[in-house]
């Protein structure tokens, strides 16, 4: 799992969202009805809403971001891999803000 994390940092990183939400799908399918999934499941769509915005869907990455907001909240210090969302968390908000300031 953490491979998959680091992995997907890397590709927010590299803005390279579709293949960093691809990183993921296989972990939260396996796990998706639990906090870890649900958590997995807020990154995604952190992904998925930085892609739809760079497509000009900014409506329907708007919505997207709004269920990563919902799940974000899940993210506590008692998570296993508390210091690798955190750390995602605060790429997947960078990167929405610079594409925001490129469209302006």
């Amino acid at each position: 799992m953490i491979k998959n994390l680091e992995l997907f940092l890397e590709y927010i990183d590299k803005e390279l969202f579709f293949e960093a939400h691809e990183i993921l799908e296989d972990r939260w399918k396996a796990v998706r009805e639990t906090k870890r999934g649900k958590i997995l499941r807020g990154l995604i769509n952190g992904a998925t809403s930085l892609q739809l915005y760079r497509l000009g869907r900014k409506d329907a990455s708007e919505r997207v971001w709004k269920t990563y907001l919902k799940y974000s909240k899940l993210i506590d210090i008692e998570c296993k891999y508390h210091s690798n969302y955190i750390e995602i968390e605060k790429l997947l908000i960078i990167k929405k803000e610079k594409l925001i300031s490129i469209t302006k």
